[in-house]
């Protein structure tokens, strides 16, 4: 080859070199999963604390995520009535491979790009707004508040240890070498001294971008929207702003664009630690309640329906505490329909207002209203004959209802039960025999053998109790009632308590005006075992008061509160709610809005689930149900 021709060759394979594009680096596959939101708002401090823990082990394992809220709506039908339904649903987009389940994001795309928004293919137009100037401490779980107004997303970086260290080092002597004794300085010298003792350590250093996207069929609803949040953004002292020319990338979650401008090439960050953005920019939180296979409920105070399977507990057993008109009765016959409805239960009830009796074809049980002289055929020696009680329960039962307060004489009658039970033939023969044994003990217990007493042992007909059943025991009042529905509710609790585990079909035990029963011991123990043992059988116990002071100074009744996985906490009386704030772990703004709570308003906590309701009754429901001229 001539050296004119090897020189060429060599200058071509230069510039060949010079005009040879670089190769691009192949991007990594982008993993989309689907995260678990749960209720935040209203949860103690410890149960924050273990979410939040949570999320840190995300940031602390993913170097650089995108976290992404996007609202949703859809109709839910009730009946023949159809509600909107406002949803969020979470997704955690990263390169890093994890132990989530795989998510599906969809999302519309851009048709053209304006400096202030972008229009999408169905000429929907998307706004993205950045939040800045973040406050020394903002509040947990801070983007909650802006749920609803739009999507939320969530991007950081983390920046590699030895660079991080470096950082905020060089932070530390900037503002150290000022000398300034302005208070702000003060506060930011410090934060950063913090931030330097904990990142490397337990803590990594964060470049993050938060921002909302805004949805609006126009410009003036864009502007409506923006406004909206940067009302609620400057009350918790930062700010919220639109950037210009960034709007395409925003949408796309990117931060970056091209620029021939040095330094605005990028959406400003924020820089933060891992430990603080577990808290402050905590996002898995969802007031929703949709459990699969559930009931419609209501709706929580976010706008999305209620589903509610009690089911899906570690116990079905439900408590609903609230005073006179706050929804108590309403929301209980709500629950018996539509679960009878959806799961076939049977229905066992003593309710002693006649509430339920008189609805008893709506919600599908037989309703037997007790009068004063309806022979029940109640008759506990009957009942231990077969295997309802037995000679112990009976002993107690009459002590309870028909002795003093006194161990001697309560110790004599149950020696004198046992002694005579095996020859008694009913509860009047078991009596007489003692009579034999012990006149003092038999004076007492000849009450059982008049009015109204008597009515409750003897029968007419053999008492059915297989099939759904609900007692009414409004009609017997005067004098003693308390203690004559009380009786009356412990024996048919024992019976139901048999026919209940007789089986492992699902149904519902429920108890009204729980209150009347808790100065009667064996009632409440009753009730107490029903609520302990119910689950094995596919069973649960409802109990409903207006006075939960008086069940929770009970310690059977303290027991059914404890086992009860599903609490419905509505209106109270201000006496009630500092047993409230201790039994439920209620802080002071929650009590104190049970104060003031509309009927069918409060607060429902389920399993792990802790958030705002309103029961919603259809429009039957509601003129079949309400007591009042409303709730």
């Amino acid at each position: 080859m001539a050296l004119l021709d090897i020189f060429k060759s060599k200058n071509q394979k230069k510039t060949e070199q010079k005009t040879q594009k670089p190769k691009e680096r192949p991007q990594k596959q982008l993993n989309v999963y689907q995260l678990e939101p749960g209720p935040f708002e209203i949860l103690s401090d410890e149960e924050r604390d273990q979410l939040e823990q949570k999320f840190l082990q995300i940031l602390n394992v993913v170097d650089k995520g995108t976290i992404y809220i996007q609202a949703s709506k859809t109709k839910y039908q009730y009946e023949d009535e159809e509600y909107e339904v406002l949803f969020n649903k979470f997704y955690l987009i990263t390169e890093a491979n994890l132990d989530y389940p795989k998510g599906e994001l969809t999302r519309k795309k851009v048709k053209r790009a304006l400096p202030r928004y972008v229009i999408l293919e169905d000429n929907t137009l998307a706004q993205a707004a950045v939040f800045y100037k973040f406050p020394d401490l903002a509040p947990e779980g801070m983007l909650f508040e802006y749920f609803g107004l739009g999507d939320i997303v969530i991007k950081w970086e983390s920046l590699d240890p030895v660079s991080a260290a470096s950082a905020v080092d060089r932070s530390r002597k900037r503002l150290e070498s000022l000398g300034s004794t302005d208070s702000i300085i003060i506060r930011k010298l410090e934060k950063v001294k913090q931030l330097q003792a904990i990142v490397g350590g337990q803590a990594k250093l964060l470049r993050l971008w938060a921002y909302l996207i805004i949805y609006g069929q126009n410009e003036a609803e864009l502007k409506q929207k923006f406004m909206q949040a940067r009302i609620i953004a400057r009350s918790r002292l930062f700010d919220l702003d639109i950037p210009v020319f960034y709007q395409k990338a925003l949408y796309n979650l990117e931060t970056s664009v091209a620029s021939f401008i040095p330094f605005t090439n990028t959406v400003k960050p924020v820089y933060v630690d891992t430990i603080t953005a577990s808290w402050e920019f905590y996002p898995l939180i969802s007031e929703d309640l949709i459990d699969a296979d559930g009931i419609f409920l209501g709706f929580s105070d976010s706008g999305s329906p209620v589903l509610f399977n009690p089911y899906m507990r570690n116990n079905h057993n439900i408590v609903i505490l609230g005073e006179t008109g706050s929804g108590k009765s309403m929301t209980l016959k709500i629950l018996l329909k539509r679960m009878k409805e959806k799961y076939k239960i049977k229905i066992w009830g003593i309710d002693p207002e006649n509430e339920y009796v008189k609805l008893a074809e709506i919600l599908g049980f037989k309703g037997i209203v007790v009068q004063r002289g309806t022979k029940l055929g109640l008759d506990p020696v009957l009942m231990a004959k077969i295997n309802v009680l037995n000679p112990e329960d009976i002993a107690e039962l009459l002590a309870e209802f028909y002795l003093p307060d006194d161990i001697a004489l309560r110790n004599r009658l149950r020696a004198a039960v046992f002694d005579v039970y095996d020859e008694s033939s009913d509860l009047f023969d078991l009596i007489e025999r003692i009579k034999n044994q012990d006149e003092q003990i038999y004076k007492y217990l000849e009450a059982a053998k008049t009015p109204p007493d008597v009515y409750i042992f003897e029968a007419e007909d053999k008492l059915e109790t297989t099939e759904n059943i609900v007692f009414g025991l409004r009609e017997i009042s005067g004098q003693g009632a308390t203690r004559l529905k009380a009786l009356i509710t412990t024996l048919l609790a024992a019976i139901f308590q048999r026919e209940a585990f007789s089986n492992r079909e699902k149904g519902f035990v429920f108890v009204d005006e729980g209150w009347l029963f808790v100065n009667y011991p064996i009632t409440m123990a009753l009730l107490e075992n029903l609520s302990r043992r119910a689950r094995k059988y596919s069973k649960g116990l409802i109990f409903a008061t207006q006075r939960p002071a008086d069940v929770v100074n009970n310690d059977s009744g303290r027991t059914i509160l404890e086992q009860s996985a599903t609490v419905f906490l509505l209106r109270q009386r201000s006496q009630s709610l500092q047993v409230l704030k201790q039994t439920f772990a209620l802080r002071d703004e929650e009590a104190q809005e049970l104060l003031q709570a509309e009927p069918g308003h409060g607060i429902l906590r389920t399993g792990n689930y802790l958030l705002r309701l309103y029961v919603q009754p259809s429009k039957e429901e509601f003129e079949a149900f309400k007591t009042t001229g409303e709730w």
